[in-house]
């Protein structure tokens, strides 16, 4: 009877230490149905960059919800603040419609880009898709051949590339200045090494008779994309910088009729340098070479 009492004792302590901890543990809750009426979200297979060379070229964003019974409408917002963009921001949903596509007009000039955010509202939006994205679109000039030169990188010890030059079809200043580019200098100037591919181009303006007047991109603007990158793995670590305004000492472009010399400040991620790159248009230069004069015959001996 005592073992009987005792073994009672224990089970009833065992009893009340499991409810206790009963009491401590956290409740589970399921997960709740969402209430909205709509549950809206962006396709995550949106494109999100976009280089035309079309004025008014417009691009796709795939919209879907996730509750069909009934019609819908759905207002979509955008970080659009100087009318970059045209479109229709309502979109509209018919009763059994799981999907519908807005359609957004780029309104960019030649040489303009911005970074459009489109959101669903969040009271609209359903928490298992994609209630944001951002395109990145560009409207980039036509670039016409315009010869071949043949670059020098002090920056990079002497060496030395043929690369194409190309002149920017659609841009005429008011001074009558003509835009031109080296594509991808670095990318041939290191073969491949320090620039994994071509697309980072250096852009300049030339006069009508193609005499140097000042480079097209100021500040920082990136030559070469290989490493090391930034903690966020997206910005290239090589870049011009150019200044002349506040650094006039350090950032000059200057030419004797098809040869060009760029002094310019460079960071490598580490600090800045200073380069002197050069390059003589070679092949299409379409500006007047000096006549070269060719050497005297020498005179017949005395008798």
């Amino acid at each position: 009877m005592k073992t009987n009492k005792i073994i009672l004792a224990g089970l009833m302590a065992v009893g009340m230490f499991f409810a206790a901890c009963n009491e401590n543990a956290p409740v589970y809750e399921p997960a709740q149905p969402e209430t909205n009426e709509i549950q809206a979200y962006i396709y995550n297979t949106t494109v999100t960059s976009y280089q035309f060379t079309e004025l008014n070229s417009a691009f796709p964003v795939v919209i879907g919800r996730n509750v069909t019974d009934v019609a819908a409408n759905l207002t979509i917002l955008t970080n659009d603040t100087i009318g970059a963009f045209e479109m229709d921001s309502v979109v509209s949903f018919a009763a059994g419609q799981e999907v519908d596509t807005l359609w957004i007009t780029c309104k960019l000039g030649y040489g303009e880009s911005y970074a459009l955010t489109i959101d669903v509202p969040e009271e609209y939006a359903t928490a298992y898709g994609q209630p944001t994205v951002t395109v990145n679109v560009l409207v980039d000039f036509t670039w016409l051949p315009s010869g071949v030169v043949v670059y020098q990188s002090g920056f990079w010890g002497g060496a030395q590339a043929k690369l194409p030059i190309e002149q920017a079809k659609e841009y005429t200043d008011a001074n009558g200045n003509l835009l031109y580019r080296l594509n991808s200098p670095y990318y041939y100037v290191t073969q491949g090494a320090k620039c994994t591919k071509p697309g980072l181009h250096v852009q300049f303006l030339l006069d009508k008779d193609y005499n140097a007047v000042d480079m097209f991109d100021y500040g920082f603007f990136p030559v070469q994309d290989n490493g090391p990158f930034f903690t966020d793995g997206t910005a290239p670590i090589n870049y011009m910088y150019w200044d002349p305004i506040n650094y006039g000492q350090y950032c000059t472009f200057t030419n004797e009729a098809n040869v060009y010399v760029l002094n310019i400040i460079f960071s490598d991620g580490s600090g800045l340098t200073l380069g002197a790159e050069a390059w003589q248009w070679a092949e299409g230069y379409p500006g007047e070479l000096p006549e070269v004069e060719e050497p005297a015959e020498p005179a017949e001996p005395a008798e």
